[in-house]
């Protein structure tokens, strides 16, 4: 009987639907016999019975009061679980992000290697032994370079060697 009352207790949201009806017709009825008596001009029956209702209409106000409650409990788990998913988006995008990163640093790194080995130097530096060699300059490091020969360096100090044997 509790929760007729409005008394604050663990009521399921149905039954605590069914009490604020029970509650909605009680006041409606007392509402039409206020009306009634003070239609016929009894007023003093008309202001006690007003004031009986007065009970039940705070009954109904504590009802409600345990919908709005419920109602802002699951608002708050419903915003905490939804900023945890957000965290955890958030973490999963960085995580990823990071990933990616090291990836692409790790093909980018993979590809200079490979693109090296195959030029046997630098870009530039083969550049500018290729350029020396179209003006006809012929002296390399050919004969005392340290450095292991291999790839399009080596054959363009094959190259010159051959034309330094022929010219």
């Amino acid at each position: 009987q509790g929760g007729q009352d409005g008394e604050k207790q663990v009521v399921s949201l149905p039954e605590l639907l069914d009490h604020i009806a029970a509650a909605t017709q009680e006041d409606a009825r007392n509402r039409q016999q206020i009306i009634d008596h003070a239609r016929e001009g009894e007023t003093e029956e008309a202001v006690a019975l007003f004031d009986r209702s007065r009970a039940n209409f705070l009954r109904l106000a504590r009802f409600y009061e345990q919908v709005l409650d419920r109602d802002t409990a699951r608002s708050r788990q419903a915003a905490e679980a939804a900023r945890h998913i957000a965290e955890q988006s958030l973490n999963m995008a960085v995580a990823l992000t990071g990933a990616a990163l090291l990836f692409s640093v790790c093909v980018t790194c993979l590809l200079i290697f490979s693109v090296k080995r195959q030029l046997g130097i630098d870009p530039g530096q083969l550049n500018i032994l290729a350029q020396r060699v179209a003006r006809g300059d012929y002296q390399t490091d050919a004969h005392g370079g340290s450095q292991k020969r291999r790839g399009v360096y080596a054959s363009i100090l094959s190259m010159v060697a051959s034309l330094q044997e022929h010219i």
